[in-house]
């Protein structure tokens, strides 16, 4: 029962979406600008970097939240055999569809990214801290975020399955789910890769200061 609670209650907060919460405020559709998903790169793009930091406070803080409740939840639970790490990864499995797929806006959400990172380093740090290395490499070096989303989730499946497999099966189901969910909501960003179609933010934002 506390398990079942603490999926739905992390899926009520990830619905929460900063993007269209900030852009509404700025009476800007973020669904219906730029690459029209509502997602911290969209906002980037359509709000400015200003008001995308508070999309960004939003993403991370209801991942921290939701894996909050899973932890009050497991201290509720404690005589049952449901460990810690299970209680986290559910919140963030529920952290992830509900931003994705979120409840108040109609199911259309964002990608999922910032709080699939945000609530790996609660369930393993060190994985998360790799991928994220190699999320900001990739965007430095190329100036693709999409690119940087894809090859970071790729990471994180690839230590799961590897230098991490000691971390137990749930954590390497919750890793190939959020790599699975994360890559093909990039579906659209892999067609402009390929097609060399893909906006470069970081390239853009150097040139126009330049």
């Amino acid at each position: 029962m506390y398990e079942v609670a603490t999926l739905l209650l992390s899926y009520l907060i990830g619905s929460i979406n900063g993007s269209i919460i900030v852009g509404n405020i700025l009476k800007k559709d973020i669904r219906m600008t730029g690459s029209k998903n509502a997602g911290l790169t969209n906002s980037i793009r359509v709000l400015g970097i200003g008001p995308s930091i508070f999309v960004l406070f939003i993403d991370i803080l209801k991942a921290i939240l939701a894996c909050f409740i899973g932890y009050i939840f497991y201290t509720l639970n404690i005589d049952s055999n449901t460990t810690l790490k299970t209680y986290l990864i559910l919140s963030g499995v529920g952290i992830i569809i509900g931003h994705n797929w979120p409840i108040y806006f109609k199911f259309k959400g964002g990608k999922g990214a910032l709080s699939a990172l945000t609530a790996l380093f609660i369930i393993h740090w060190p994985s998360a801290l790799i991928c994220a290395i190699v999320f900001l490499l990739i965007i430095f070096s190329t100036g693709y975020i999409s690119l940087g989303s894809i090859i970071g989730c790729l990471t994180c499946l690839f230590l799961s399955l590897t230098l991490f497999n000691n971390q137990g099966l749930y954590f390497q189901l919750f890793c190939m789910g959020m790599s699975l969910i994360i890559i093909f909501k990039h579906r659209s960003n892999i067609k402009r890769l390929i097609l060399r179609e893909e906006k470069r933010i970081i390239y853009k934002k150097l040139k126009n200061k330049s």
